[in-house]
């Protein structure tokens, strides 16, 4: 399998591309299970229950320019209805993308005295995510 550099991702969330002013993403597709351990057990046991998935993605905050507007409207979107998420992990010429829909469910914006001011995302997935190739 050919290895990808990250360099080259894209990242859309609602209406905006939010790939230049982002240097981070990752997507967690897991399964939740339940715990059906009894007294005496020596190893815990469990079911397979429902797959979901979260994402997140970060850079660095910038109060000026086009940044400061993907801000406003990734700040909009906190608690809004599911927008459709588009990540493309070596640009859209080829590969592989993956698409769901998410709720920004948080956007910290983190300060360190001696580094660039971060602003990062938390989504949640709402229905299937999905990987497809072209």
């Amino acid at each position: 399998m050919a290895k990808t550099h990250g360099k080259n991702a894209l990242i859309y969330f609602g209406s905006l591309d939010c790939s230049g002013q982002m240097n981070t993403w990752s997507i967690t597709p897991a399964i939740k299970t339940a715990e059906v351990s009894a007294f005496g057990d020596d190893w815990d046991a469990h079911l397979e229950g429902t797959a979901g998935w979260t994402s997140a993605f970060a850079g660095f905050f910038d109060a000026a320019g086009l940044a400061a507007k993907v801000f406003d409207v990734l700040f909009s979107y906190i608690g809004a209805q599911p927008k459709i998420l588009l990540i493309y992990p070596q640009r859209a010429t080829g590969g592989n993308y993956f698409y769901g829909t998410a709720i920004l469910t948080g956007i910290p914006v983190t300060g360190n005295r001696n580094d660039a001011v971060a602003l990062s995302t938390s989504l949640q997935g709402t229905a299937q995510l999905r990987n497809f190739s072209f």
